[in-house]
């Protein structure tokens, strides 16, 4: 008998999740609150669901504590926090790595990380979903949301940067620059796909460009940090 899953935080990760799970399983999302008057009665919920928490950090414990009698499976879906934070006897992680913009997103190519005394369960909704699951710890989640942050917010925020830096001309002429940088034959080793001025220590072009942001000193700043972690760190590296 399949599980009823029950979705709790209706924002980007709990709304992607509902439209993912519920072609395969009865799916319940609720935006409620904790110890708030929820969708539907908690006695509603068995021992044999599994109940996703995919709020902000600050309503893990509360909501997991309010639901605890339920005795059902509750998972949290943060990168960042640990398994601990949910305060019920039966818990685990559903981590899926990807930013959630409110796009689609095609679930098959997101790794899944998960983790508890349970795994099995999720492993089989892993399974029934054609998802790539991989077992992980409290450590080594961390360390994947940390790298996650840099390769997605910080990159986005450089992309912003650039944006900045071009004014009125069209952000749709770095595209496949873009896409040419972030092609995958090259995630293997990046240092050795490191390009420009500070890789081949083009001083005169530095400083060009440090002249040429003086009206934008906070994009400037970000381009001396980056130019400085490129020579010490990947420059003669690759």
């Amino acid at each position: 008998m399949k599980p009823v899953i029950y979705i709790f935080g209706a924002g980007r990760v709990g709304t992607a999740l509902y439209h993912l799970f519920k072609f395969k399983f009865t799916t319940v999302l609720t935006h409620s609150r904790p110890c708030a008057a929820y969708h539907f009665s908690k006695g509603q919920i068995g021992s044999n669901d599994i109940v996703f928490i995919c709020t902000p950090s600050k309503a893990i414990g509360p909501i997991s504590e309010d639901l605890a009698t339920t005795n059902a499976l509750i998972v949290h879906c943060s990168g960042a926090d640990e398994i601990e934070l949910i305060k019920a006897d039966r818990k685990g992680i559903f981590y899926p790595l990807q930013t959630f913009s409110g796009q689609p997103v095609d679930f098959n190519k997101i790794p899944i990380f998960i983790q508890g005394q349970e795994i099995e369960l999720l492993q089989d909704i892993c399974t029934t979903l054609n998802l790539n699951s991989f077992k992980t710890s409290n450590e080594e989640r961390a360390r994947l949301h940390l790298a996650a942050v840099f390769a997605n917010n910080f990159t986005n925020a450089i992309l912003f940067a650039s944006q900045k830096v071009l004014g009125d001309l069209p952000m749709i002429h770095l595209l496949p620059l873009i896409e040419e940088t972030l092609k995958g034959d090259k995630l293997t080793n990046i240092a050795a796909s490191q390009t420009g001025p500070a890789m081949r220590n083009d001083l005169k072009t530095i400083q060009k460009h440090l002249a040429a942001l003086e009206n934008t000193p906070d994009e400037k700043a970000v381009y001396e940090l980056l130019t400085n972690y490129i020579q010490q760190n990947i420059k003669d590296k690759d």
